[in-house]
């Protein structure tokens, strides 16, 4: 789970799976938003303004090859996630890791986290993101949300 602090991801907990790997996340750890899954679906839920502000001040650095660096490619990509409420980050920030998010909304309806579950791209192939790991975490953060008095407008 993470939330925005200074337009970066900052970890607020975290689960560690029986079989986990090294990962950057950890908690009280901050990472860069725009390269990692639960931070860009923070990015996707800001107003134009802080995005704006946002793009104007984040230096959009390569991690690895999929990192999106381009600050047009990144609204677009941001744009679809808004869309689908869900993104997937396919090794963008740390190599050969893979990750799905989604957003916490609390009452008023405002994205106020994002949780993510995530793996080595050896343990987690297409087929089982989507047939798992997406679905798992979407509906863990539409259950949190609706714990946070959020109620879901189709």
């Amino acid at each position: 789970m993470a939330v925005l602090s200074d337009f970066e991801v900052f970890y607020i907990d975290k689960v560690e799976g029986s079989k986990s790997v090294g990962m950057m996340s950890r908690i009280g750890n901050k990472s860069p938003a725009y390269c990692t899954g639960v931070g860009k679906v923070l990015l996707a839920y800001l107003d134009e303004d802080d995005l704006s502000r946002y793009l104007d001040t984040v230096e959009l650095k390569r991690y690895t090859p999929n990192t999106i660096n381009d600050s047009e490619a990144l609204k677009r990509h941001l744009q679809k996630i808004r869309q689908q409420g869900y993104t997937i980050d396919d090794s963008e920030h740390e190599a050969d890791i893979k990750c799905a998010a989604a957003p916490l909304h609390d009452a008023s309806g405002k994205v106020v986290a994002s949780i993510s579950i995530a793996g080595p791209r050896f343990r987690i192939n297409r087929e089982r993101m989507k047939k798992e790991i997406l679905p798992a975490v979407v509906q863990t953060a539409r259950s949190i949300s609706a714990q946070l008095g959020y109620v879901e407008r189709r």
